[in-house]
């Protein structure tokens, strides 16, 4: 069942979305996702677009693992070298994640993105259930459904 909030939210968006490009408000619009880069030039050609790859370049969803699998999976997807997500990956390592591992059975974070630190790879050392997934072109055959 489609939920009316956010459909409207989803109409809003892309209303907004498309008046900036129409408008062309920006000199140049840079993507993460070069899926969403060739669906957004192919409406608006006349603008300028950066393509700045996070290590992983599309994902394939299989949305059909839902209800058969029981495992929960917690994904980060952003560069693993930038400053500001290892902040934040590391803030919710220490914070947030134990608080979700001491209430939800059978939970992994997965950490997918280009260049992790060894800050990165010694948070996976805290937790068995913490994966790095470094520089992958597809993470759906990594991500055991």
């Amino acid at each position: 069942m489609i939920n009316l909030k956010q459909f409207f939210e989803s109409l809003k968006t892309m209303r907004y979305e498309h008046n900036i490009y129409k408008n062309n408000l920006f000199d140049v619009y840079i993507f993460l996702s070069e899926h969403e880069r060739k669906y957004v030039t192919s409406r608006y050609r006349y603008i300028r677009t950066l393509f700045s790859p996070i290590g992983v370049s599309d994902i394939a969803v299989n949305e059909s693992h839902n209800k058969t699998n029981k495992k929960k999976r917690i994904l980060f997807l952003g560069n693993l070298s930038y400053f500001c997500n290892i902040e934040g990956i590391c803030w919710f390592v220490n914070k947030v994640y134990p608080i979700v591992i001491s209430n939800i059975n059978n939970v992994s974070l997965y950490l997918v993105g280009k260049k992790p630190t060894e800050e990165i790879y010694a948070l996976a050392q805290q937790y068995r259930d913490i994966k790095i997934i470094p520089d992958v072109d597809n993470i759906s055959p990594k991500i055991k459904y």
